[in-house]
């Protein structure tokens, strides 16, 4: 950005008549004066700041498949620029899902069919562990009276051991069956396929390059067919919104710029063209190796040959003063902290004292002079 021009700048319009600029008989400059309209304007250079060009890049690396833009290409939000091979990513996927789609069968044969069949088989094993008892207490009191040999009796009671066994591991099952039986193992498969689907899927819509916004595709680095890298540059976007420009005004102006204050921007390639813009952001704090101030506006008029990176000056329209006696400072003198203008009258040339109060460097609203009246620069001034 330029160095900062540490002046004002003031824009006058006349109200009623134009400045009258003369000389008097003697030569002296003169000054008729007459209410103006006087804008105080503050002068800075200026930057075409945003929005700035964006890179778009690849998430994934492979093969560009697809370009669906050139530069100049206008796009909007989430349109498809450019498709990189996702064969892999897509393969992956289906095979997922299908996986899933068993599982699921499996689920539901699970919570509808096993739990049932569970409480059945608990049925017949409790049927079976209740005969085995019956049979083993019978044999027991056999053996006591010498009816039956020691090895018959050990088989009973390894019979009811076995069928008391079989009815535990039944229970167990009926107990566990929500959360850590079959349909628990089931439920943990299910899990990690979805998880796969996502990140197929995410990695499928990562080989779709989208336009992040509505813009302009101002350069493309890649043609169809070659491969690219993960996070490779592919093209540049400029979005399509009011154009921003940064200005550094000194901090003497601080006071007087405020948000919503009009300007004008003249670039420096365009110097013909008065560009309308409004304040919208007063800096913070103060650059202390600059003693400047950062300032953003936006420019409302909409011209085609605007582009990013362009320098000019701007003109921030600080205060208006409407009909107000005002004239040049050179008309004023000053001495002893009181303000003089010098006036015609009986005796010649003479200064009368009056209040003033200064815009700028250039000029000063004059208080108590009436108008029409004709100023003079001294002959010593």
């Amino acid at each position: 950005m330029k160095s900062n021009l540490n002046k004002n700048l003031f824009i006058i319009s006349l109200f009623v008549i134009t400045l009258l600029f003369s000389c008097s008989e003697k030569g002296k400059e003169s000054y008729t004066l007459k209410p103006i309209n006087l804008d105080y304007t503050v002068l800075a250079s200026c930057t075409v700041s945003e929005p700035k060009p964006y890179r778009v890049k690849a998430k994934a690396g492979g093969d560009i498949i697809q370009l669906n833009v050139t530069e100049g290409t206008r796009v909007e939000k989430g349109e498809t620029v450019a498709l990189i091979d996702d064969y892999r990513e897509r393969r992956n996927l289906t095979i997922s899902k299908n996986r899933l789609a068993s599982i699921n069968l499996q689920i539901e044969d699970s919570k509808k069919n096993g739990l049932p069949r569970l409480h059945e088989q608990l049925k017949k094993d409790a049927a079976t562990l209740s005969n085995s008892e019956r049979y083993m207490n019978r044999l027991k009191k056999l053996s006591e009276a010498g009816g039956v040999s020691d090895a018959e009796l050990d088989a009973a009671i390894e019979g009811y051991n076995q069928a008391l066994s079989g009815y535990n591991q039944t229970k167990i099952e009926i107990d566990t069956f929500n959360t850590s039986g079959v349909l628990a193992k089931l439920e943990t498969e299910r899990h990690v396929l979805t998880e796969e689907i996502r990140l197929s899927e995410k990695a499928i819509d990562d080989k779709q390059i989208k336009a992040p916004y509505r813009g302009i595709i101002t350069d493309v680095y890649f043609t169809e067919g070659e491969t690219v890298l993960d996070n490779a540059e592919l093209m540049s976007i400029i979005e399509e919104r009011e154009w921003e420009i940064e200005a550094n005004i000194d901090q003497r102006d601080m006071p007087f710029v405020k948000n919503n204050q009009d300007a004008f921007i003249v670039l420096d390639a365009y110097p013909s063209n008065k560009i309308a813009a409004k304040l919208f952001f007063v800096c913070l704090e103060v650059d202390i190796s600059r003693g400047s101030c950062l300032t953003r506006l936006k420019i409302t008029d909409k011209h085609d040959f605007i582009r990013y990176g362009m320098t000019g000056n701007v003109e921030i329209i600080a205060e208006r003063f409407t009909n107000v006696p005002a004239a040049p400072s050179r008309f004023l003198t000053r001495a002893d902290g009181a303000g003089y203008v010098y006036i015609k009258g009986k005796d010649g040339i003479a200064p009368v004292k009056t209040g003033f109060r200064e815009v700028g460097e250039k000029w000063v609203i004059l208080e108590d002079i009436p108008e029409n009246t004709l100023l003079y620069i001294p002959a010593e001034k």
